[in-house]
């Protein structure tokens, strides 16, 4: 069967202008039910998307640079098929002390600079640990539609709060503190010193140092003892 015997059946003796509009008809319809089935692709691609970014904790006040690359399709049903990133949003310098860079390829994105939480901390207020890393990507591959939709993808990214940031000096309300009140200073020393009684007589220095822990009236002790030129420092709470 050649071209013209298609041609005669599908047109048949319609005139032109019916068979225009047949033929439009059938160019849309077919067209849609590609887009359909290229659509179909995208949603199995990203089906098989593994999020393994392997993306380390950041700590408060030290310097911090990973590079993170995007997943890569193994399915063989996906072969061509790449996920490129659009961009990468939810840390910022000014705010986290952290910049995100694309690479050119956009096959991979860079975190880096050195962390802070300052700025939540705001009014005395806790500061949050984790952020939401907002990645928007689109799969590329010669089987992909013209119009390629953009997808997006949540990941959590943590800074660990720098320990000393979270010590509060508060004070106590000693008038409303339940018995038993431990009223004293915040800090006390007494040094209590045993002389040397011989060159080879072991020389001991003790500093007992009290003072009272945040929100509670029982007193925390540290004892500092050197011994020979050897210092020791216990603490206990009492």
């Amino acid at each position: 069967m050649n071209i013209d015997k298609i041609i005669d059946i599908l047109i048949g003796n319609n005139d032109d202008k019916k068979t225009e509009n047949f033929l439009r008809f059938l160019s849309d319809k077919l067209w849609n039910l590609y887009n359909d089935y290229l659509m179909d692709k995208i949603k199995m691609a990203e089906s098989e998307i593994v999020w393994n970014l392997n993306m380390p904790n950041a700590k408060e006040n030290q310097e911090y640079e990973v590079t993170v690359n995007m997943p890569v399709l193994t399915s063989d049903k996906l072969v061509g098929i790449d996920i490129v990133l659009v961009n990468v949003s939810g840390l910022d310098k000014d705010i986290h002390g952290l910049s995100i860079i694309t690479a050119e390829d956009k096959k991979s994105f860079t975190i880096s600079g050195c962390p802070s939480l300052e700025y939540f901390r705001k009014d005395g207020a806790t500061a949050q640990s984790t952020f939401d890393l907002i990645i928007r990507y689109q799969f590329d591959g010669a089987d992909m539609p013209d119009e390629h939709p953009i997808l997006e993808r949540k990941i959590p990214f943590v800074i660990n709060q720098d320990p000393r940031k979270l010590w509060k000096d508060l004070p106590v309300d000693w008038e409303n503190m339940p018995d038993p009140k431990y009223r004293n200073d915040d800090t006390q020393v007494e040094y209590v010193k045993v002389e040397t009684l011989t060159a080879f007589t072991p020389h001991i220095t003790t500093a007992l140092t009290t003072f009272t822990s945040q929100g509670s009236s029982r007193p925390i002790v540290a004892f500092r003892t050197s011994f020979n030129r050897h210092a020791m420092i216990i603490i206990a709470s009492a």
